[in-house]
């Protein structure tokens, strides 16, 4: 994920912008609040206040999606790799088989929680809004 460089990520370091290169929690989540007007069926989405702590963010860089995206929206590594930290955490084997492992992070993550060398640990019952899987395709 790092693709050889010395930086936790392969365009930077955690102060880094990562607006070209990671779906991670910037300023655009503060709009995942949402409500149901009036009893209405229609979802809408609405702006936290600005100085709402929550979600968990870093305001200082917005990406270019508010939740979960297509692969490949943001510059590659150097090895070509794409979406190799944030969009979804990847499911990996744990050493535990109790557990269930994923790395890298989420949409849902600011820079500081994430990076190719960060683990999470969920029981296998959880459910989970923002892990996924990547498949090897060997031509």
């Amino acid at each position: 994920a790092r693709a050889g460089t010395e930086t936790p990520f392969y365009y930077g370091d955690y102060n880094a912008d990562f607006s070209n290169f990671a779906n991670l929690a910037g300023g655009e989540v503060r709009r995942t609040y949402t409500t149901w007007e009036h009893g209405s069926t229609i979802h809408e989405r609405r702006w936290y206040a600005e100085n709402s702590l929550f979600p968990l963010r870093d305001d200082r860089f917005s990406d270019k999606w508010i939740v979960g995206d297509y692969v490949k929206q943001y510059e590659p590594n150097q090895w070509r790799l794409y979406d190799m930290i944030g969009n979804v955490w990847e499911w990996t084997k744990a050493e535990n088989e109790n557990q269930a492992e994923a790395r890298g992070g989420s949409w849902k993550d600011r820079p500081k929680v994430t990076g190719a060398s960060t683990r999470v640990y969920y029981n296998q019952w959880q459910k989970v809004i923002n892990v996924g899987f990547r498949p090897v395709i060997i031509e």
